[in-house]
């Protein structure tokens, strides 16, 4: 079993800088429709690109617009899973302000340097909250899809990938994840190996062992 943690193409909110984080959130641009195009036929050209087992998708638009694009190309229909939304910033959703960008780093800095997982923007959610809807779905799809050969599509986001990933990835630390955020429609690529997973690729960066 092979997983792409795919993240979505440009949305309006990537471009204004907002926050947009509950849904139904912004629309792809039209430039993000065509990276993800870009995408699809790059996934065509993979040599298991007739094995893809499955798609699941952020409910947030710009990952259900991302998820269809592929869907339509490589013919298997995509599913919708809340696990992979992108994290709640609580009383900054919708803002764009230096303010709510500040208070971002905060946190994040408070969850993956000092390990406060209990940290959190005003009304938003914790790293703790993220874990407990991310780590179970992982779980799930090895169940669902750990036996069997070919691959599955997780379109998602990039601050629930930065978070959740070194949780999940054998070989790859919170300091690699922090230092190498993945852009729009680049994907981190693991395979299932004695039930775990393993990074092999990162956003277009081969990786053995990341630490950093």
């Amino acid at each position: 079993m092979r997983i792409y943690f795919v993240r979505h193409g440009e949305s309006d909110a990537n471009t204004l800088n907002v926050f947009s984080n509950r849904a139904p959130g912004h629309a792809l641009t039209a430039s993000g429709r065509k990276q993800v195009a870009l995408l699809a036929d790059e996934l065509t050209r993979e040599p298991d690109g007739n094995s893809f087992l499955a798609i699941y998708s952020s409910p947030l638009q710009r990952a259900i617009e991302s998820a269809q694009i592929l869907s339509e190309k490589l013919a298997i229909p995509y599913v919708v899973s809340a696990a992979l939304t992108e994290y709640d910033v609580g009383i900054y959703e919708g803002r764009s302000d230096e303010e709510g960008w500040r208070k971002y780093g905060e946190v994040l800095r408070e969850w993956l340097l000092d390990g406060n997982w209990d940290a959190r923007m005003e009304g938003g959610e914790s790293f703790n909250d993220m874990r407990s809807r991310f780590l179970p779905f992982m779980e799930w799809l090895k169940s669902q899809h750990g036996h069997r050969d070919g691959s599955v599509i997780l379109m998602g986001h990039g601050g629930t990938y930065g978070c959740m990933l070194p949780l999940v990835l054998e070989n790859v630390d919170f300091a690699f994840a922090a230092k190498n955020m993945i852009e729009n429609t680049t994907y981190i690529l693991a395979d299932l190996k004695g039930g775990k997973f393993v990074c092999s690729t990162w956003g277009g960066i081969q990786v053995d062992r990341a630490d950093g």
